[in-house]
């Protein structure tokens, strides 16, 4: 899923067919717009699942009732360790971890949350032989990375660790430095006229009630 334009588009031609849980549905994905429609639908159910295991099991019972090849998608889709050692060269990139399954850290075991976490940049570091001092929590928002997950993170070595709950940073944000808010530009708002007012604070500080720190 980390890719929404290649992922729907790899979903039927004419519709989606799936059991969720015992009830039936048939999902449209006859135009690009219902194919994100769909693929929206089917990502907030799956987020609904109790653990990794279950996510995986539906994600694979789909991908082979419409005859999709996972692991060739996520081959194409994903940089391979050389291309990453060549990006990471560039002198403007830095390479950061985002956990080892991309599992939802709050639904974890505090072990298991932090092997996670530091199992991912042991081995980020060992293939690119840079460290690595920032982390994106898996998912990012208030269900999947909270207080518990912000500790880990600093108790880790991470300097820095962003959330995807909406906001700024500010000089308070300092003391907060494992639990970041950011700006997506995630395919919702990738509009030249909205661009503006989304880099400007405005909107996230109305969504915040003008509090400059969500740190909880």
């Amino acid at each position: 899923m980390r890719d929404r334009a290649r992922a729907v588009r790899a979903l039927a031609a004419e519709g989606v067919a799936h059991e969720l849980r015992v009830l039936a549905l048939r999902l449209d994905a006859s135009t690009p717009t219902a194919k994100c429609v769909t693929f929206q639908r089917l990502h907030d159910w799956l987020r609904t699942l109790p653990g990794e295991h279950d996510i995986r099991r539906e994600v694979s019972r789909l991908c082979a009732r419409h005859g999709i090849d996972e692991v060739s998608i996520c081959r194409e889709l994903c940089m391979s360790w050389d291309e990453l050692r060549a990006l990471s060269a560039e002198p403007l990139v830095s390479i950061g971890a985002h956990s080892v399954s991309h599992c939802n850290l709050a639904k974890q075991t505090e072990e298991t949350a932090r092997l996670e976490i530091a199992e991912s940049r042991a081995r980020i570091e060992t293939e690119l032989q840079r460290p690595v001092r920032h982390m994106a929590y898996p998912y990012g928002d208030r269900a999947a990375a909270s207080q518990r997950e912000f500790v880990l993170a600093a108790a880790n070595g991470y300097k820095t660790a962003v959330t995807t709950r909406p906001g700024m940073i500010f000089a308070e944000s300092a003391d907060h430095l494992t639990a970041l808010s950011r700006v997506s530009l995630n395919g919702h708002y990738q509009d030249a006229r909205v661009l503006p007012v989304l880099t400007s604070g405005a909107a996230t500080a109305m969504w915040n009630g003008f509090r400059r720190i969500d740190a909880a």
